[in-house]
């Protein structure tokens, strides 16, 4: 497994914005979006109760879903004919974005990972 990581300079920030690319994902991996978000769940370590999901079916048997919190949120985005799922999550700064990212890891086994973590809100 290959991956790449780019982070943003500026330091400390309120929020961190976390976009992981996931290529190579076996297919096995698309066929259920109880699946997906069981995986999104796990990322953010919360319970069904915790928190809003919302499931969407596309074309292509493309699907995505997307968990809201009231601080945060993690959407993830299917592309089953390439093998490719694309993760969005919104954090606090103290959240713990290396295990949410090692969890999605854990899920999938992507053969190659993009990551960018993006510091927001600068605290002065």
């Amino acid at each position: 497994m290959t991956e790449t990581t780019s982070q943003s300079p500026l330091s400390p920030a309120a929020t961190q914005h976390l976009v992981v690319d996931l290529f190579g994902v076996a297919t096995n991996h698309f066929q259920s979006n109880e699946h997906v978000l069981e995986a999104a769940r796990r990322a953010l370590n919360v319970t069904p109760s915790a928190s809003h999901e919302i499931q969407c079916s596309g074309k292509h048997d493309r699907f995505s879903v997307v968990i809201i919190l009231p601080t945060a949120h993690i959407a993830i985005h299917t592309c089953p004919e390439q093998r490719y799922i694309g993760c969005d999550m919104f954090v606090s700064r103290h959240f713990d974005v290396a295990h949410a990212c090692q969890k999605l890891v854990e899920t999938f086994h992507p053969t190659l990972i993009r990551k960018t973590i993006l510091q927001r809100g600068i605290v002065e």
